[in-house]
This record gives structure tokens, sequence and C-alpha cells, in this order.
């Protein structure tokens, strides 16, 4: 059986806003704590607020987590000027659209980030999931069961669905959401996304439409 629907992780499958993102927590824990970043490995995949929680425990302050969110969120619009699509990425929502075939987004950031990004790069998508719009930020599932219902996919209808994912926290989610779970080498190596139980990778989504890990 074919796949129903297709469900994009954002940062690092659509779009490579890490740089960005490392140089606002740089800024951030240097004027909240007077600190380095930690290494930046150990916080790809996590949402704001976790991260925001991991530094501020680490440094000794958990009540400054919401300083260094505010702080972060303040540096990141400077350095995001024009978002750097990846390979592929706007030839296969093309594709989707064309096809009309349901496809979304999923991701741990926060929506005024995604949205931002999106329009700026001109890319428009049925459904848009983030953190905030569930319970748990990815590795649980919450964000790809959700997308995956604003699709009109639900049940054991999901094992159909085919997710994108950068990150190993990302292909945990997709895999416990019961997902067919792509992993795409744009920051993790190939061997720690299979790790986390991806079905395969690609590094990029024009690779993906070469490999047709979905058949529209």
């Amino acid at each position: 059986m074919g796949a129903v629907a297709v469900i994009f992780d954002f940062d690092g499958v659509l779009v490579d806003t890490l740089a960005a993102h490392i140089e606002a927590w740089t800024v951030a824990v240097a004027a909240i704590f007077n600190k380095p970043l930690p290494p930046p490995e150990t916080l790809i995949g996590y949402s704001t607020d976790v991260i925001a929680n991991a530094i501020a425990v680490s440094y000794g302050d958990p009540k400054r987590a919401d300083d260094l969110i505010r702080t972060k969120n303040q540096c990141l619009p400077s350095l995001l000027k024009v978002p750097h699509l990846l390979p592929g990425a706007r030839d296969f929502l093309n594709s989707l659209k064309e096809k009309n075939f349901p496809h979304g987004i999923a991701s741990n950031a926060e929506r005024s980030f995604v949205t931002g990004v999106m329009d700026a790069a001109g890319l428009v998508v049925p459904a848009v999931v983030v953190s905030d719009d569930v319970a748990n930020p990815k590795p649980a599932p919450d964000v790809y069961l959700k997308c995956a219902a604003l699709l009109g996919v639900q049940g054991a209808a999901t094992n159909r669905v085919v997710v994108f994912e950068d990150s190993v926290q990302g292909v945990k989610a997709g895999v416990a959401a019961g997902m067919v779970t792509v992993g795409v080498t744009t920051h993790s190596s190939g061997a720690a996304l299979m790790e986390a139980g991806a079905a395969g990778t690609c590094k990029n989504l024009a690779e993906a439409m070469q490999q047709r890990w979905v058949r529209i």
C-alpha cells in the first residue's frame, strides 16, 4: 500500500536556520548567564522551552529560562534575513500541492517562527502543527499525530504516513507515532538516525524524490 500523507519536520528538512538559532542562543546565554553556549549538538531537535530550561538548570538558575527565551527570540529575526531552502524542498511541496496530496509540517519550533520563515520563503502547506499545539513536544509523537489528524488520517492509517526528519528526537517522534520515518542527514549522521528507528535516510528532499520514498 502507498502513502496516504506526508509530514515534514521544518528546520533541517525544508529550511536550514540552525546557524541563526545557535547564534541567537549564544547571545542569549551570554547576556543572561555570561557563559558560553553548551555544545550545539546537544540542543538539536528539542523545543525552545526544553532547551531554555536545560540551559538554565545547567547554569544553576531555572527561573531564568523565560529570560533566555525572550532574549533569544529578540535576537533571532535579525539573523534570519533570507530563509535558506534546502535542496528539493520547493519542488517536493509543489508536487504534493499540484496532486492535492495531503501534506503538512510538524515542528518543535514556535508557530511565529515557522509561519514567519514560511511566509518569507513563499511556502504554503495545508496543515502546520507546532509544539505549542500539543501537550508534549518531540520525541513524543503528539505533533505528528495531530498533524495527521488535521490531514484526515487517524487510527491504523497513520502507519501509511511518511515523515521526513533530520534529528534523532524527531525520528523517535515519527516512529512513536507509528509512521514511516525517513532520516534527513542535514545535521545528524545516517547511523544516528537509523539507530533512532529511521526506515532509511537521504541527504535532502531532492534525493528523497529520486529514491521515491513517496509514490503519488
